[in-house]
């Protein structure tokens, strides 16, 4: 049997001629529900790859920190400049050593106080002594991190400020 002349069965390439034949024609629709949710797909992938980046370059930046901490407290590095070179040998490979700042505070009686960085990842008082044996010591290592996806710069700004932080006693040593 053959389909009734103006019927969307006998215009099997054509678009529908009516208002209401519009209206029901589905050819097209997986196309447009891709157009409209496929750039938020992709967004959403980015975010995802972004933020293990982001999870990857702070346990970088942890291991660095304890790594150096770790010669701070036997006494194999005794200032901020040699613990800021120990951080960086060990996250060189992976992560821009010029966006690197470190913290050394040390206190006789006790822990120093945390300070935190700027947004741009700079300590007001960068630097600072290691101490002598016994020392309380307190290590922090800022890092800013940039987005590497462009999409993102343009929602959420440049990126995030990583922070590694350690407090320790000093071996003693002389």
């Amino acid at each position: 049997m053959d389909p009734e002349p103006g019927t969307d069965q006998s215009r099997a390439g054509l678009a529908p001629s009516s208002r209401a034949g519009l209206l029901r024609c589905r050819r097209g629709a997986t196309a447009l529900e891709f157009a409209l949710v496929g750039p938020l797909m992709l967004l959403l992938i980015l975010a995802i790859i972004e933020n293990g980046l982001m999870l990857f370059a702070q346990a970088v930046l942890d291991y660095a920190t304890i790594a150096a901490g770790r010669q701070v407290q036997i006494g194999t590095i005794r200032t901020s400049t040699d613990f800021q070179t120990a951080v960086c040998a060990n996250i060189s490979s992976l992560l821009d050593c010029g966006r690197l700042q470190v913290y050394v505070a040390n206190g006789s009686s006790g822990f120093p106080a945390v300070v935190m960085p700027s947004g741009s990842g700079t300590f007001a008082a960068p630097g600072g002594s290691t101490g002598v044996g016994g020392a309380y010591v307190l290590v922090e290592a800022a890092y800013d991190r940039t987005y590497v996806s462009p999409w993102l710069v343009r929602l959420d700004g440049n990126g995030w400020v990583l922070l590694s932080t350690q407090a320790f006693q000093n071996e003693p040593f002389s």
